[in-house]
């Protein structure tokens, strides 16, 4: 398997077959491995970018919450009534709800008994507390870094039993098998710039993390970028994708404001340019109690919720920040030196409030103080990264901070394809609403299913690994498709690709020419030689394009929209090519729009063409960039396609940013039916962009690629869900338009509590395909115990294969 090459270079097919390979080393990806292993799955290794990145070794919050059954005080609890508790945020399973209910203390005592320091009274009662969307104390925690500690306690346990770790290799493509019978068989990498290698394994799970690499603005560490495109492209079903929870956070260092932070009831304050402060909730609450109710309950409902808007209820904040922020554009702060202003006193705050604090020991004379009595781990935590709440303000905004939804998976996180599977917060078990701590728990619990149902599977025969040649051609075929997938890519200024390896490096079809390139399933045209000479390829491009690198433009009249572009300067292609476009090769990127778009309103330099329509409403976003280029009736007519480009290729690197904060601007906790047309737009013409490769550049490549198809699914999901009726819900609030004012009693959704969203992008067509379907009940299990025992010492041996 050693002569095989990807974009000009080798790639090197390591011969051993892993039983299982996990892709990532936060919590989750520990835990599976630790439970294959003492499983007696030891053929296995742990695949990481970064093995000090990621979210669970690099997040948290004021005191980061461990979700579970309750085991302490006198309010009985059952995995059934937590399973409920799941089941009524909507839009979950209620099989996985019970999956995670059940095995929950199982995983909980996991932890407690390799170490991770969850707190417990004199007697060993691990005692707890009510988060969001909680109805009974089934909380716990270690601090702000509960995560962190859970997975450096996981990690020497992997250390322990010498599990392999491969680290500072990044996949960039799930390899699976041709044919109705698809199934994963191995992944492709890139260790360092410009080289790739390929793991073999009968297994795959993916531990990636969240979508992180979607957003501009997150809470989401920087290392952090996750993989979900990687499997959207892949045709990987996901569930929910539209499902996020957005909460208020720092900026300047990434975290959370959530619990502590907002009991101890600090100041909002607002600086516009000239340095004026503003203390802004005032238009929002009235009276002081109503002001410090709301703020105060912030910490028990973080996250943004648009059933809490009514009657001054908390999220009115975070609606409050963004508007100051965004539209009045002044930048926001969390004060702790100082009490909000007016006649505020610990004896006029409100009554819940007062009595927290004053059982936590807590009523002291200012929010810094109060933070330092009710937790000073909390305040610790900001000095050690050099901001200090007693002296400075702390930058607000709201953010993304969790992905609720994900890829789809059945009740052993296996996925769509067979043998892959996902877990953490890569997978979307959590439906709409999810108690805060849950998600620490999912991923454990997770980890756990994905080993034991590979474990009581390990011994059945597996003939895909038998036939070395079959296998070689099945990884040939997946490099070669990839090639075309990545599209249109320029080398440095040079018009010809990376290393001649795309053959003359432009890969062309923006619409689905699968007739043109069976291999490549996505359908781009690519050529060494004169595409455009070739009659069998004009009746397939239709509206999309041909690309000649000889200045043959004898295609004009087959291709209607398309264009034809010449890497010698061809300064006479008609307008017999439908809309009329002089394109030249010899600038590098070599695109010329024609004069009567020649518009200079260009923002920031980024070189797209702003349509009057809708920069209003991208500029609304505090984003300022250019967006909807094929939304421009005034552009559109005169390209064509829409696209109006600037005289040089943007670097991977540039493209990702400018989608990045597209979707920062679109797709948050606010979203408009309109300015979601608008940014699918963007995103097809960035789809279309001719990016500018170099050295050190092929990273950035292959993120901004995998986030173009994750973003292109999530935007059409979300038009799917407005178009079928669906209201504001979860941790986001529709509106018809910003400037309109914040509704105090939006209407909820209904229709879609009990559906799933399900959604996948087709890499044939190049489509969407979405639907909804009923979740699944809480299942009615036989508990009857001769039954289960008689079930389990079975082992589960003839598992099969359950649907996600």
């Amino acid at each position: 398997m050693s002569n095989m090459s990807f974009l000009g270079q080798a790639v090197t097919v390591y011969p051993s077959i892993f039983d299982t390979l996990i892709v990532g080393t936060g919590a989750a990806a520990y835990n599976a491995a630790i439970h294959l292993f003492d499983r007696g799955v030891s053929n296995i290794a742990l695949l990481t970018e970064d093995r000090f990145g990621g979210t669970s070794r690099n997040t948290g919050s004021d005191k980061q919450t461990y979700y579970k059954v309750a085991c302490a005080g006198t309010t009985p609890d059952t995995p059934r009534a937590m399973a409920a508790t799941l089941f009524s945020g909507g839009s979950m399973d209620g099989d996985i709800a019970l999956c995670e209910a059940a095995h929950s203390l199982q995983e909980f005592f996991h932890l407690v008994g390799i170490g991770v320091a969850f707190p417990h009274n004199r007697y060993g009662e691990f005692a707890g507390y009510k988060t969001d969307h909680d109805p009974l104390e089934r909380a716990s925690s270690t601090g702000p870094y509960t995560s962190r500690q859970m997975t450096e306690r996981l990690e020497a346990e992997a250390c322990r039993r010498n599990i392999r770790l491969i680290d500072k290799t990044r996949v960039i493509k799930l390899l699976t098998s041709e044919g109705d019978n698809m199934r994963a068989y191995g992944v492709l990498c890139l260790e360092r710039e410009n080289v790739f290698c390929v793991y073999l394994a009968r297994y795959i799970i993916f531990a990636t993390g969240g979508p992180a690499g979607l957003y501009r603005e997150t809470v989401y560490p920087h290392k952090h970028f996750g993989a979900s495109g990687v499997l959207a492209r892949e045709g990987v079903e996901f569930a929910n994708i539209t499902e996020w929870q957005y909460g208020i956070g720092s900026t300047k260092f990434r975290w959370n404001l959530s619990g502590s932070y907002q009991q101890v009831i600090p100041r909002y304050v607002a600086i516009d340019t000239a340095g004026r402060e503003q203390e802004f909730l005032r238009d929002y609450f009235p009276t002081t109690k109503q002001l410090s109710a709301a703020v105060f309950l912030k910490g028990y409902q973080w996250p943004f919720d648009p059933a809490k808007l009514g009657d001054e209820g908390s999220s009115l904040i975070d609606c409050a920040v963004y508007r100051e922020k965004y539209l009045n554009g002044r930048r926001v702060y969390l004060d702790f030196m100082h009490n909000p202003a007016g006649d505020f006193s610990l004896d006029t705050i409100d009554q819940t409030a007062y009595t927290y604090l004053a059982r936590s020991d807590a009523l002291a004379a200012t929010p810094v103080e109060r933070l330092q009595r009710l937790n000073p781990q909390a305040y610790q935590l900001y000095q050690s990264h050099g901001i200090d709440p007693a002296s400075e303000y702390i930058e607000i905004d709201v953010l993304p901070q969790h992905h609720n939804g994900g890829v789809a998976v059945n009740i052993w996180w296996e996925t769509s394809i067979k043998r892959l599977f996902a877990i953490g917060e890569c997978a979307g078990t959590h439906g709409v609403r999810r108690p805060g701590g849950s998600a620490l728990n999912a991923g454990q619990v997770g980890g756990l299913r994905a080993a034991e149902y590979i474990a009581w599977n390990i011994a059945a025969p597996d003939t895909f690994f038998e036939n070395t040649g079959a296998v070689v051609s099945q990884v040939n075929n997946s490099l070669a498709s990839f090639e075309w997938v990545l599209g249109r890519v320029v080398s440095g200024t040079a018009d010809a690709a990376m290393s001649g390896a795309i053959g003359a490096g432009r890969a062309v079809a923006d619409v689905a020419d699968s007739a043109v390139s069976g291999a490549t399933g996505m359908g781009r045209a690519v050529s060494g030689t004169a595409d455009a000479a070739d009659p069998a390829v004009s009746d397939t491009i239709g509206a999309g394009r041909a690309v000649s690198d000889t200045g043959d433009a004898a295609m004009s009249g087959a291709i209607g929209m398309g264009r034809v572009v010449s890497s010698t300067a061809d300064p006479a292609v008609p307008g017999t090519i439908g809309m009329g476009q002089a394109m030249s090769g010899t600038t590098g990127m070599g695109r010329v729009v024609s004069g009567t778009v020649a518009d200079p309103a260009v923002s920031g330099g980024m070189g797209r063409v702003v349509s009057g329509t809708v920069a209003d409403l991208a500029v609304s976003g505090g984003m300022g960039q250019a967006v909807a280029d094929a939304a421009d009736p005034a552009v559109s007519g005169a390209i064509g396609a829409g696209r109006a480009v600037s005289g040089t290729a943007l670097s991977a690197d540039e493209l990702l940013r400018r989608l990045q904060s597209l979707n920062s601007a679109t797709v948050s906790f606010l979203r408009l039916k309109q300015r979601v047309v608008e940014g699918l737009a963007s995103i097809k013409a960035l789809e279309r962009e001719p990016l500018r490769v170099g050295n050190g550049d092929l990273t950035a490549l292959f993120c901004f690629k995998e986030t173009l198809v994750l973003s292109r699914l999530l935007y059409e999901t979300i038009l799917f869900y407005m178009e079928q009726g669906g209201k504001s819900r979860g941790s986001y609030l529709i509106l018809d338009a910003l400037n309109t004012g914040v509704p105090h009693t939006p209407e909820l959704d209904a229709a879609f509590h009990n559906k799933v969203l399900r959604s996948r992008y087709d890499p044939c067509s190049g489509a969407a395909l979405i639907d909804a379907r009923l979740v699944r009940p809480i299942p009615d299990a036989d508990t009857w115990f001769e039954r289960v025992w008689h079930d389990y010492t079975a082992g589960f041996t003839t598992l099969p294969y359950e649907s996600c």
